[in-house]
């Protein structure tokens, strides 16, 4: 089937309809009008370009020859000759040779076998060029998640996953950004960045209980792991969810982070102070808010929030989240 790339980075699809509507009428040939977008066109040079050691642009004509199960089988750079692509597709069909002699001018003998194919070398290039989303694609379709095969290691392909949640989660797009690590715990359920990844997600969603679970399966993996222990402690504290609501638990994950730091770092100070408030403790939330807003002026961040919690605690009453 072809496609129209004249005039791609027109916003006026009309004019580009009509112009490709013209030309196949000049070619006498009847068939449906499909429009290149320059999504489309970027991804298609990515994929010659990984393909071929020559990274020549995508010319105009290129032609992309596809079997019945969707799979890339040839390119052909410039004009093709409608013998030409029967032959490939009846050489194909046959599988009699190695495909590589068809990419070749001369007869002759490989030295050595082919190399597996790199199925990361495309994604890999999509994620460079800012197109995640269609790397996402690729990866979800292409690259299983289990019993890989070299050159894939787990860690190359969970790494992969995370660069792409991450930039999902930049660009503001939540829930691809939640498949991609969703994947990356497919091939390592251990994987603590990729829990917490999605913790941040669930919290921007406000799905705190989905949250509260990714940091308690965090916890299982490093029990010190300050984050987690941070926003479980919070979480457990202010919310307004009597179903969620837990200040002892809270007070025991706030006391674990404290320890960690000595009890000299202002936030987690904070966040131990509103635990305790919760649990009713407003004499030693008071104590420990004092030390974390001393702490806060000693490297000069604001204590705005904290003095305001300060006064609640002072008059008996917790920190409550809205």
């Amino acid at each position: 089937m072809p496609v129209n790339v004249d005039a791609i980075e027109s916003s006026d699809s009309s004019v580009r309809l009509q112009l490709a509507k013209k030309l196949l009428s000049q070619l006498d040939m009847s068939v449906p009008v499909v429009l290149a977008t320059k999504s489309a066109v970027e991804c298609l040079d990515v994929v010659q370009r990984v393909l071929v050691t020559k990274q020549d642009p995508l010319p105009v004509p290129a032609s992309f020859l596809v079997d019945r199960l969707g799979q890339l089988m040839a390119v052909y750079k410039g004009t093709v000759s409608v013998d030409q692509v029967t032959r490939d597709v009846n050489d194909l069909e046959r599988q009699s040779a190695d495909p590589r002699d068809a990419a070749i001018p001369f007869p002759g003998l490989w030295a050595m076998d082919p190399f597996p194919a790199d199925l990361l070398a495309i994604p890999a290039e999509l994620t460079n060029i800012g197109r995640t989303q269609e790397a996402l694609e690729y990866l979800v379709k292409h690259v299983p998640t289990k019993d890989l095969e070299a050159p894939i290691t787990a860690n190359q392909l969970t790494e992969i996953y995370l660069d792409i949640g991450r930039d999902l989660v930049r660009k503001g797009h939540p829930k691809d950004a939640e498949v991609a690590l969703k994947q990356a715990l497919k091939v390592d359920n251990t994987l603590v960045p990729a829990r917490l990844a999605l913790g941040e997600i669930y919290l921007l969603q406000k799905r705190i209980a989905d949250a509260i679970r990714q940091y308690r399966a965090v916890l299982e993996i490093a029990p010190q792991q300050p984050v987690s222990l941070n926003n479980l402690a919070w979480l457990l504290a202010t919310s307004p969810n009597q179903t969620i609501r837990n200040p002892e638990e809270a007070v025991t994950f706030a006391e674990r982070l404290c320890a960690g730091t000595r009890y000299s770092e202002p936030l987690s100070l904070d966040t131990l102070a509103v635990a305790l408030a919760a649990n009713g403790q407003f004499e030693r939330a008071i104590q420990y808010i004092g030390k974390a807003i001393a702490l806060a002026k000693r490297v000069g961040k604001s204590t705005e929030r904290m003095q305001t919690r300060l006064q609640l605690f002072r008059a008996g009453k917790p920190y409550i989240e809205r």
